[in-house]
């Protein structure tokens, strides 16, 4: 049984990867502008 992935599954991965990523990276910037609004209102 051949597990190999091919050039265009592999390529399916990586932008999956990426995609991921950017998720990530905006979910955290959301949390963190939240965090801040969240400091400004309680002050």
């Amino acid at each position: 049984m051949n597990n190999k992935l091919s050039n265009e599954e592999m390529e399916e991965l990586a932008m999956g990867e990426a995609a991921i990523g950017t998720a990530w990276d905006a979910i955290d910037e959301y949390l963190q502008d939240m965090s801040r609004r969240v400091r400004a209102y309680i002050k």
